[in-house]
């Protein structure tokens, strides 16, 4: 089991299409089984963000539908449990129906809505699980990290910086070299545990190098785990 801190370069995204952008640019890297609906998974080459916006739209829906009382004195279990379930069937049809359409996102990052990876992409599983700042800390792509809070949701806004900003703090000598690269085009860099100190410092010029080619980006903190 290992943490990993990983900086995403977002390209000159909207502010708003952000956590979009963010859950695009992870796709090809993630390993999932669907929620148990392995059969909706895209076939080798397709890119996931039909799959993603399916399953956001599905969800939206679902919940449009059937919302799901918070559980107090007043609201029987039954009822609460009986919309879950709605929701959980409604969710399951609307998404093999959207799945079916391949309703791929015309902003994605790394297929630019066409449904299928750049050549040379390899979608192979690297994380199992992903939030952003991390499991135990915040904040320090901003160069404020914190202990994290446990009971609070980490939020974007306070994982998210430019690449101008990183590379600033670089300069001012503050470490900002992270395990994993994941560059606009969908390209995943990583460095190796098992790397002697040369090989290191490569991956870290060439961290620094992919930063200054993407200068006017936006750049996420987050931490991957597997």
């Amino acid at each position: 089991m290992r943490y990993m801190l990983t900086v995403l370069v977002l390209g000159e995204t909207p502010v708003e299409d952000i956590d979009l952008a963010v859950e695009e640019l992870m796709g090809p890297y993630e390993m999932t089984d669907a929620s148990g609906y392995q059969d909706l998974q895209p076939p080798a080459g397709v890119c996931r963000c039909g799959y993603i916006r399916a399953q956001r739209t599905a969800w939206d829906l679902a919940d449009e539908s059937y919302p799901t009382p918070e559980p107090d004195d007043d609201t029987p279990k039954s009822l609460v449990l009986l919309r879950m379930l709605n929701s959980a069937q409604l969710y399951a049809r609307a998404f093999r129906l959207m799945r079916r359409h391949e309703l791929h996102s015309p902003s994605c990052l790394v297929c630019g809505g066409t449904g299928r990876y750049p050549e040379g992409l390899v979608a192979e599983g690297k994380f199992d699980g992903a939030m952003y700042g991390g499991w135990f800390v915040d904040g320090w792509i901003c160069g404020a990290a914190r202990e994290r809070d446990s009971s609070a949701t980490p939020r974007l806004e306070d994982n998210l910086t430019t690449v101008a900003e990183l590379l600033e703090r670089a300069a001012a000598g503050d470490a900002i070299v992270t395990y994993a690269l994941l560059t606009p085009d969908g390209f995943w860099h990583e460095c190796s545990w098992l790397w002697g100190h040369e090989e290191r410092r490569a991956f870290d010029r060439e961290f620094v190098a992919v930063l200054e080619s993407n200068r006017e980006c936006w750049a996420v903190g987050v931490e991957c785990h597997r």
